[in-house]
């Protein structure tokens, strides 16, 4: 039996039930906070989960209807083992049930010894539980076979639902959630409680009494039996028209993911290109802004009297990357200025180093363009002493 049902036995009862058996305990989480704002130390627990309570005490399988439970009042007290004396907070705001549980949030603690004693020693890690004091007004019934949706979470029978109730105190505990634990805080005082309570049996039995065949229904009832079929009918076609669409909605959603992986690899694809193109571009205008730079220091070479077989060695004293920025733009005018104004004095220290008395092995300029092209030794002697003659002259 699905919640909602019609039920056909309700019956208003007057129990008297054990104190204890109206406690539930959960192993629920119980955590202190500190608000800066106020400073103040709150805790927070989560009083109940939801969750059917398998074995209870009295109740066997037992859910509490979180929907259903009523909380009067502005302030609710926060108790140790149920117990009055022992009062640990106060939560002044009804708790939030929107996941269908029961949370208290920014619980006042108490000065007194009992809260502080156990503000101490949840701040040591001592493991808490969590319970709850209810007055059951409304108790739902199944019997084996049935089930009821409560919380979020089926309850199949036998068990018990506590549909309606009134929310009395939360407990800290220091028991764990085990059904059968018997805790002599707890007192076997009876409580007299009105209690209504829902059944189905009593329906299952009247239909099976009043049960009849489809052709006892066809000859007793055919006006009932043709808008039965066709209520049917409508039924059937509506339900296969709601499977052609979730088989459509199902295909659309595959195809979709599909054209969203294509797109996704035809995006990496691109993204890998422009990558490669990015580089080559670099690459090239690295190479243009050095060929560039090449051209400008054979150039100025051209205008100065300078032995040719010394202009790849002094090519390699330029380095056009200084005169390029972070934008990968080449600063023309700057490095040009730079090559002629060195060039001219290498010229100058050219044209005293080829005097015929200035520096033994050179000659004039037309003795020096005997010596062999292909010598790399004499090539990097000369350059060695211009190098020196050049590095004389700064120091004067």
């Amino acid at each position: 039996m699905e919640q909602g049902g019609d039920f056909v036995s309700t019956e208003k009862k007057k129990l008297k039930i054990p104190k204890k058996h109206l406690y539930f305990a959960e192993d629920v989480d119980i955590q202190l906070q500190q608000d800066s704002a106020e400073d103040k130390e709150f805790f927070s627990m989560k009083a109940y989960s939801g969750k059917p309570i398998k074995g209870h005490w009295l109740w066997g399988d037992l859910a509490i209807d979180v929907s259903g439970v009523q909380f009067n009042g502005k302030r609710f007290p926060i108790l140790e083992q149920h117990e009055l004396d022992k009062k640990i907070g106060v939560a002044n705001k009804k708790p939030d049930i929107s996941n269908n549980d029961i949370v208290f949030d920014k619980i006042n603690l108490l000065s007194n010894e009992t809260a502080q004693e156990f503000k101490g020693n949840l701040n040591d890690g001592f493991p808490y539980q969590a319970s709850i004091g209810i007055r059951p007004l409304v108790i739902e019934e199944l019997s084996d076979g049935e089930s009821a949706e409560v919380n979020g979470y089926k309850l199949k029978g036998p068990a018990a639902i506590i549909r309606k109730s009134n929310f009395r105190e939360a407990s800290v505990c220091v028991f764990g959630a085990d059904p059968n634990t018997s805790v002599a805080a707890f007192s076997d005082e009876e409580e007299e409680l009105d209690i209504e309570l829902i059944s189905s049996k009593q329906e299952k039995e009247e239909t099976e009494e009043k049960s009849m065949t489809l052709q006892e229904l066809q000859e007793k009832y055919p006006d009932l039996f043709a808008e039965i079929q066709n209520k049917d009918s409508e039924k059937d076609q509506k339900i296969q028209e709601l499977s052609d669409q979730i088989q459509s909605v199902t295909k659309e959603r595959d195809g979709l993911k599909k054209e969203k992986e294509n797109l996704s690899e035809t995006a990496q694809k691109y993204e890998e290109r422009i990558v490669n193109l990015e580089k080559t571009e670099q690459l090239r205008k690295e190479k243009e802004i050095k060929n560039q730079a090449d051209s400008i220091v054979g150039a100025k070479l051209g205008e100065f009297s300078i032995p040719k077989r010394l202009h790849d060695k002094i090519k390699k004293q330029f380095d056009h990357n200084k005169f390029v920025d972070e934008s990968n733009s080449f600063d023309e005018a700057k490095f040009t200025e730079v090559v002629e104004a060195e060039l001219k004095d290498w010229s100058e220290a050219m044209s005293e180093v080829t005097k015929p008395s200035s520096v033994q092995g050179f000659g004039s300029f037309e003795e020096n363009q005997k010596y062999s092209d292909n010598s790399e030794t004499e090539i990097d002697s000369d350059v060695d002493r211009l190098f020196g003659y050049l590095n004389k002259a700064e120091t004067k």
